[in-house]
Formats: C-alpha cells, sequence, structure tokens
C-alpha cells in the first residue's frame, strides 16, 4: 500500500469514526445517565450505521455513493433549518451542516480517498460479495 492509499485509508477510517460513534454514545447515555431502556430504533439504527460504515471501510461502490450523498443530504438540511433558528441553535445546525458537507466534499474529492478505494475496493466495484476480503 502506497503513502497516498495509507492517507486515505485513514481519511476514511476517521470519517467513519465521524458517523458511527454517535450512536453508541448516545446508548451508552440513554442507559447510564437518563436511566431509560433502548429504544429498537435506536439499536437498529446503531447496527444500521456500523454496517454501513464496514462497507464504505472494505470499498463497496455503493456505500462509496451512498454515504458522501447521506451526508451532503444532511448537510443541506442543516443549511436549511438555520433559517427558523435563533442564537446557539443556528450556530449549532451551522456547525453540524458544515462537518457533514466537507465530510461528503472530502470523501468525494480527495485524490488520496480514491487512491485508498481504487487499491481496496477494486474488486468490489458492483456487488455487495461478503465473501471475498483480499486478506484485510
Amino acid at each position: 500500500m502506497t503513502s497516498a492509499e495509507t492517507r486515505g485509508r485513514t481519511i476514511v477510517l476517521v470519517l467513519i469514526a465521524f458517523l458511527v460513534c454517535p450512536g453508541p454514545v448516545c446508548i451508552v447515555i440513554q442507559l447510564i445517565a437518563a436511566g431509560r431502556p433502548l429504544t429498537p430504533g435506536v439499536v437498529i439504527g446503531t447496527g444500521i450505521d456500523m454496517i454501513v460504515g464496514w462497507c464504505l471501510y472494505r470499498g463497496y461502490y455503493w456505500a462509496r455513493v451512498y454515504v458522501p450523498a447521506s451526508l451532503l443530504l444532511v448537510g443541506a438540511g442543516g443549511v436549511l433549518a438555520t433559517f427558523g433558528a435563533e442564537g446557539w441553535d443556528k450556530v449549532t445546525m451551522l456547525t453540524s451542516a458544515a462537518l457533514h458537507l466537507s465530510a461528503a466534499v472530502v470523501l468525494w474529492t480527495s485524490p488520496t480517498v480514491a487512491a485508498y478505494f481504487e487499491h481496496h475496493g477494486a474488486s468490489r466495484t458492483v456487488v455487495l460479495d461478503l465473501n471475498s476480503h483480499d486478506g484485510v
């Protein structure tokens, strides 16, 4: 693996952590701090986030399209939501929108991320094949 591919992998892993970590953190906060039982939606949503993150790491083509597109939609929704907000709500929404939009731009435009996906996901461009793992 070249240095560009290694940097691309690091970027992808950081973005996956950005996407996946809030779910388990919310589960822990909900269990410990609030003392509320888990809802099925939280557990299922966290599971889906983990599966999509794994597929993005593995370089599946559908995940390489879906994740940036969904980040773009969430970011655009955050920008639109700021029109009705005031004060710290507006700052929070703009910050969240900026994070989501910048993550989408990095996934779509970074040459190191493209190099990583070219090296790591070249065999997984069309279908979801759980048996091909190239030793990873």
